[in-house]
C-alpha cells in the first residue's frame, strides 16, 4: 500500500493538496517541503486569514488530498477530506486510529500511533511513514529528480539561501573535493 500511495502522489495528473491542522500541521509542513522538492503542484493547505475555502474552491478529481488526521481529530480537517471526497479525489490518509470518521472516504489509510502524554504524543510512527512515502517518491521520479534538484539548487545559490561557513570557515569542503 505504501508503493501504491507514493506512486499515485508521483503520477496523479493534477494538485497533491496537503492537510493537519492544529498539532498535525508540522507534519504536513514537513512533507510538503519534502514532496515539493520532487514535482510540481505540490499545495500546502492552510486556513491562515480564513483563505483555505479559496485554495480548494477549484479542485477537480485529477487532484488527491494527503492529510494528517490525529487525536483530537479536527472538524476542519474532515470538512477538508468530505469536501475533496464529494469531488471524487483521492485522499491519502495518516491517522493514529483505524477506525475514525475518514475512514470510510480514504482511498489509502495509514494508521501511525501516537504514544506519549496527550498533546505530547510522539509522533515518530508518522514521521518513519511519511519519510518512506518521501523515499518511494524519490524512487517513482527518480529519472526527473536530478534536473530538478539542479534548479533548485542554482536557485538556492543566486539567494544565498545556505551559509557558507562550512566552505569559507573549515576548508573541509574544499579539501574532500579534491579527493
Amino acid at each position: 500500500q505504501l508503493q501504491a500511495a507514493a506512486r499515485l502522489i508521483s503520477h496523479a495528473p493534477g494538485k497533491v493538496f496537503i492537510m493537519g491542522h492544529r498539532s498535525s500541521f508540522a507534519l504536513a509542513t514537513f512533507f510538503h517541503f519534502e514532496l515539493n522538492y520532487m514535482r510540481d503542484d505540490v499545495v500546502l493547505c492552510s486556513n491562515a486569514g480564513g483563505t483555505l475555502s479559496n485554495l480548494i474552491s477549484h479542485i477537480s478529481k485529477a487532484d488527491v488530498l494527503f492529510v494528517f488526521f490525529k487525536s483530537r481529530y479536527s472538524r476542519l480537517t474532515e470538512q477538508v477530506a468530505q469536501w475533496f471526497s464529494s469531488h471524487g479525489c483521492d485522499i491519502i490518509l495518516i491517522t493514529d486510529r483505524e477506525a475514525n470518521s475518514l475512514s470510510r472516504l480514504a482511498t489509502f489509510q495509514f494508521a501511525a500511533p501516537s504514544e506519549g502524554l496527550s498533546v505530547f504524543d510522539s509522533r515518530g510512527a508518522t514521521f518513519a511513514v511519511i519519510e518512506t512515502i518521501i523515499n518511494l517518491v524519490s524512487i517513482e521520479l527518480e529519472d526527473k529528480l536530478e534536473e530538478r534538484f539542479n534548479r533548485i539548487e542554482k536557485s538556492a545559490r543566486n539567494f544565498q539561501i545556505y551559509s557558507d561557513w562550512w566552505e569559507n570557515e573549515t576548508g573541509e569542503k574544499k579539501r574532500n573535493s579534491s579527493k
